[in-house]
């Protein structure tokens, strides 16, 4: 028999009484509060409490934690007794209200480039086809033609092999574009790069399940949401569709943050890998 936990209601509407407590904590799914990084089954009735999606709250202070999770102190505000918490970082958003800036929607035009008509390696070439289409963008002219990303593939081959990021880096300095591989890169990394009209090739997990994914490829991110989701350009075709549409639905595609989280920040907050151009 499961036991049914009290959910808290969410004082979204109303402020706290100190103003000064700017930083707030969002619960962006249901999800279950604990009082020590242990499973719920471990812990009794008191040391947990279900919290409503959507739910906003004033906290003191926040630190993350290993595992993937988040301790944070509600500002005038406790529950069973409690002002510190446990929470899967994944459920949650933290924002300052004060330093805020409203999230506009992006849209950088970045040409697409499909991996499957490569002239070899179709199936593997997904590194090189979104450094292409960066270096495109940045360098109109460099790839000329529908094929003009076979030109960036014979320059990297001469280097080494496709998924090696350092020969990537060679093969894009070789044509003019300067740029830094990075693996602890977070959202707001690749929201200030695009609000610098600079698009950012990051590596996820494309296979699998959400919550448990699997494989590797490479995309480029476009442009983002008013709701922070990316928009990208995917050379494989759409994530959407698990991979089972026309490769065209890879241009423009729309990637949840929600399912960027699970498959781009794998490791937590800043383990994103990505490329950073300096252009």
């Amino acid at each position: 028999m499961t036991e049914s936990r009290p959910i808290a209601s969410s004082p979204a509407n109303s402020e706290p009484a100190n103003s000064e407590a700017a930083v707030k904590i969002k619960f962006i799914h249901t999800t279950t509060l604990r009082s020590a990084i242990e499973d719920l089954s471990e812990l009794s009735s008191d040391q947990q409490v279900e919290i409503k999606e959507q739910s906003v709250y004033p906290i003191h202070s926040y630190a993350y934690q290993t595992g993937d999770y988040l301790k944070f102190a509600f500002f005038g505000q406790s529950f069973k007794g409690k002002n510190t918490w446990f929470v899967h970082s994944r459920d949650v958003e933290i924002y300052n209200q004060n330093l805020q800036i409203k999230p506009d929607k992006i849209l950088l035009p970045v040409p697409w480039f499909p991996q499957t008509d490569n002239y070899r390696d179709p199936e593997r070439t997904c590194n090189s086809l979104s450094c292409a289409m960066c270096l495109e963008y940045f360098k109109p002219g460099t790839l000329l033609g529908t094929t003009g990303d076979d030109i960036y593939l014979e320059v990297v081959f001469k280097y080494g092999d496709t998924t090696d990021h350092t020969v990537q880096t060679q093969a894009l300095s070789d044509l003019g574009l300067k740029s830094t591989w990075h693996t602890d890169l977070d959202f707001d990394d690749v929201y200030r790069e695009l609000e610098a009209k600079r698009p950012v090739v990051i590596g996820i997990y494309h296979r699998g399940t959400t919550e448990h994914p699997c494989g590797g490829h490479m995309i480029v991110v476009r442009g983002r949401t008013e709701n922070g989701d990316f928009v990208v350009n995917d050379p494989y075709g759409s994530l959407n569709d698990c991979y089972t549409g026309a490769v065209e639905n890879g241009k423009g595609a729309i990637y949840s943050k929600y399912e960027m989280t699970y498959r781009w920040t794998a490791e937590g907050p800043g383990t994103g890998w990505g490329r950073l151009f300096q252009a």
